[in-house]
């Protein structure tokens, strides 16, 4: 499949024609060896050989673009399957589709840091449960009263000794988790950073992992209100169910 040339892409080829320094060189220095640049454009060709990433991404309603971005999503999981890939190669197909998408949440942010802050025993539970798609998971930290300023956030996890049981609480509208990516529509968990409360001493952000939807009928559970924020005034984010 041959993709037309934009004269922006001729401008920017021409550009590159006049740069003083060797390009190859500059673009082993970025990447790392020959190996790794060959690499990354057999991903990058995979995008761009493939139809459903060549079709129309401009002008489309709300609810075009996020079912748009589903799809996407939906063909990146298959092309991984189809082509054996690591996650490594993954993260950069997904890089290649210059669209942010419904998961770059759960698989840049929402699966790593089970890995790396989660004790073994969280990570053997919900790790695979991430990995096999039987749950979406998003990273639910910046708040609308105060974007992603860590010590000033509102919601609070409280710990109640009598039942055993967190109470993840936001505690006012400015609490609320807003602009996160896949909370909209599809995430079914959500990495909460709230206040850790024990005893009434509040020991700074800590994370957990809270179901906001039900495995059943994909419905909020009780005491959760979730929707999605509506289209944003930029493209960047136009694919994604930010919620």
């Amino acid at each position: 499949m041959t993709i037309p040339q934009t004269q922006p892409s001729k401008d920017l080829a021409a550009a590159r024609t006049k740069a003083s320094f060797p390009v190859h060189e500059l673009t082993r220095y970025i990447h790392g060896s020959d190996a790794k640049i060959a690499r990354r454009r057999e991903l990058a060709n995979i995008i761009s050989s493939d139809p459903v990433f060549s079709s129309n991404r401009i002008g489309m309603s709300r609810v075009q673009d996020v079912k748009q971005g589903l799809q996407f999503s939906h063909r990146l999981y298959q092309l991984k399957a189809q082509h054996n890939l690591s996650q490594e190669d993954f993260l950069t197909l997904i890089e290649f589709v210059d669209e942010l998408l419904p998961i770059s949440l759960h698989e840049t942010a929402f699966i790593p840091i089970i890995y790396a802050q989660g004790s073994e025993e969280q990570a053997q539970h919900w790790g695979p449960l991430a990995e096999k798609h039987q749950i979406i998971g998003c990273y639910a930290q910046t708040e609308l009263g105060h974007g992603s300023n860590l010590s000033n956030l509102e919601t609070t996890a409280t710990l109640n000794r009598d039942s055993d049981q967190w109470i993840v609480h936001s505690t006012s509208f400015t609490a609320s988790k807003w602009w996160i990516g896949g909370l909209g529509t599809i995430a079914t968990h959500a990495l909460i950073q709230a206040r850790l409360i024990i005893d009434g001493k509040d020991y700074g952000a800590h994370g957990f992992i809270v179901p906001i939807r039900s495995l059943e009928d994909h419905k909020p559970l009780p005491g959760v209100e979730v929707g999605d924020i509506g289209p944003k005034a930029y493209g960047g984010f136009a694919k994604i169910d930010n919620g």
